[in-house]
């Protein structure tokens, strides 16, 4: 009767310690705890915006509405010149997935966080117009100081408040940098609008020229654009 006992308490070790065994390789229980993954910057596309109605320039976000339709008479600091990234997700640590069996792959994308910016930077951007901006301002000049970010993704800071007003930077003043600071982000957006008024009683364009810190450079132009004079509705 001990000896039954014996064989049988082997039986049910064997089996509580051999199930699920698998001698054709390692099989990890779940991904690396490290992130494997970045999103690459594959381009930068620009789309114009009507601005909200109910937000202002000085307490709220200025927020994008419908899109703004080409020559259509608008308030200079209505229309939001909203620069959009299209990027794709890549592998940082493929290495690591070969170890696994491929059942337990997917999961592993799964569970890999998603980044929260792009990997890279802007290092210039620099907005001119084949037409007079103003009298100091001729064809071909750098606009970037009418110019000012009213939004930009995480983590960059884009805006102070000056007696409870919300003001926002100037682009000219937010793509400087000093000695051994970070260059700002490119993030999945960025919204420009004009903070002066061109002096124009004519249909305008613009072109946006801007530089990654990778070496790559993105050329864009605006549609035309019919800006309300002064006084206008």
């Amino acid at each position: 009767m001990r000896y039954l006992r014996s064989a049988g308490l082997f039986v049910l070790l064997t089996t509580l310690f051999g199930c699920g065994s698998d001698s054709s390789g390692p099989t990890t229980t779940q991904p690396p705890s490290e992130s494997q993954t970045e999103k690459i910057v594959t381009g930068v596309e620009l789309h114009l915006f009507n601005r909200e109605l109910n937000s202002t320039l000085a307490k709220e976000d200025v927020k994008r509405d419908e899109s703004y339709e080409e020559n259509t008479p608008i308030k200079y600091n209505h229309l939001i010149f909203g620069l959009d990234t299209v990027t794709e997700i890549v592998t940082l640590k493929a290495s690591l997935f070969n170890l696994m069996p491929p059942s337990l792959i997917s999961k592993a994308y799964a569970l890999s966080p998603v980044p929260e910016t792009t990997k890279e930077n802007i290092q210039s951007i620099v907005i001119t117009s084949p037409y007079d901006f103003n009298k100091s301002a001729p064809a071909g000049s750098n606009l970037n100081q009418f110019f000012s970010v009213s939004f930009a993704s995480f983590p960059n800071q884009y805006y102070v408040y000056k007696d409870d007003k919300r003001m926002y930077t100037a682009l000219n003043e937010y793509i400087e940098t000093a000695d051994g600071e970070p260059l700002k982000s490119l993030g999945f957006s960025t919204d420009l609008i004009l903070n002066t008024a061109p002096d124009a009683d004519y249909p305008m364009s613009f072109y946006i020229e801007m530089a990654l810190d990778d070496g790559r450079v993105f050329s864009l132009e605006s549609p035309e654009i019919q800006f309300l004079k002064s006084g206008e509705e």
